[in-house]
């Protein structure tokens, strides 16, 4: 069972490290739900909640920041709509 947010109750997605440091100089969000700690479950990705976080994953982009799905596909937030 993948790992639910805190705060809404939806399932969280991973990030890769290059992921975050491209979405933290590209869109310089103030995230709320991403994981301070690496996962070693996917080689070392950090979660965060597409809901919450949503801004921060690219929901307003033309095409959004790849995500790693809980079943280890990849996508980006616009394939959860």
């Amino acid at each position: 069972m993948n790992k639910l947010c805190d705060y809404c109750g939806s399932d969280l997605v991973y990030l890769t490290k290059d992921t975050l440091d491209e979405i933290r100089e590209m869109v310089k969000p103030n995230f709320k739900t991403l994981s301070t700690k690496m996962v070693a479950k996917f080689g070392g990705v950090c979660s965060i909640c597409p809901v919450c976080d949503a801004y921060a994953l690219g929901i307003e982009l033309n095409t959004g920041f790849p995500i790693i799905f809980y079943n280890g596909t990849l996508g980006t937030i616009h394939d959860l709509s």
